[in-house]
């Protein structure tokens, strides 16, 4: 793709205001936390925008707002070992 080109699909991508009111999204981003779904859809733009300046022809895809939200929504949790008291017994 040429640089104008390239350019004329960046300035289309949609905003995150167009895509909060988008009809075809609304069953994916119902019942879920408001600053969720604008993370999610933040990341899939920026995905679009990346695939975009890489030369692949494939702007926006609403897929990648499902793998956005999957992403943002998974347990975060890692183990750790709480050594907190070996510290205050020994006064360390």
């Amino acid at each position: 793709m040429n640089e104008a080109n390239v350019n004329e699909r960046l300035r289309a991508l949609p905003s995150i205001d167009e895509l909060l009111g988008r009809a075809s999204l609304e069953p994916l981003i119902a019942g879920q936390p408001r600053a969720l779904v604008v993370a999610a859809l933040r990341e899939a733009v920026d995905r679009a925008r990346a695939r975009l300046l890489a030369g692949n022809a494939l702007g926006f895809d609403e897929r990648d707002v499902q793998d956005a939200l999957a992403h943002l929504a998974a347990p975060k949790l890692v183990r750790v070992l709480n050594a907190t008291g070996v510290v205050l017994h020994t006064n360390l």
